[in-house]
């Protein structure tokens, strides 16, 4: 179970300078320039469209090769970073394991049709670490709530560290 999350709202003189950010109004931070979620001439329609009639090469043919590593034995006295398919990798430095966007589900989407891993890039389980000493998300809340249960249901954070 995790026992703190890293952070804390601001508060004192750190609030006091972020009230007067010429970025914060009406309690919030507010980017400097615009940012979209979808190209102007992009619609929805036609973006469900193209998801549902993808070409076959879209999909690689046959599982993607990968090797397993041994992640309760891996040492090294360098960095070492070991990468799990979409945006989830481990950072493993002597003794320290710092786990990043977790997803070890199958998929990176709460329809369990959406964004399914490739045959070959869903080769780890949380049961493959030993103790994580950090794990930091940073993808949306139900990634961050699926990850956490994946995780934490067979770890312990070891150092109690989460930064979301």
């Amino acid at each position: 179970m995790i026992g703190k999350v890293l952070g804390k709202n601001p508060s004192g003189e750190d609030l006091v300078k972020i009230k007067r950010s010429p970025n914060f109004r009406n309690g919030t931070f507010h980017n400097l320039s615009a940012t979209q979620i979808t190209l102007k001439e992009a619609s929805f329609f036609k973006m469900l469209y193209n998801f549902l009639n993808k070409p076959q090469s879209a999909t690689p043919p046959k599982a993607l090769p990968s090797v397993k590593t041994d992640l309760r034995s891996l040492h090294s006295e360098k960095p070492v970073i070991v990468w799990f398919g979409h945006s989830s990798y481990l950072i493993k430095y002597k003794e320290s394991n710092i786990l990043v966007d977790p997803i070890f589900s199958g998929s990176a989407s709460p329809v369990s049709a959406f964004a399914n891993s490739f045959p070959g890039s869903d080769i780890y389980s949380p049961e493959d670490f030993r103790e994580i000493d950090t794990m930091i998300l940073t993808l949306n809340q139900w990634v961050e709530s699926l990850s956490l249960s994946q995780v934490t249901e067979n770890q312990e954070i070891k150092k109690q560290n989460l930064l979301a």
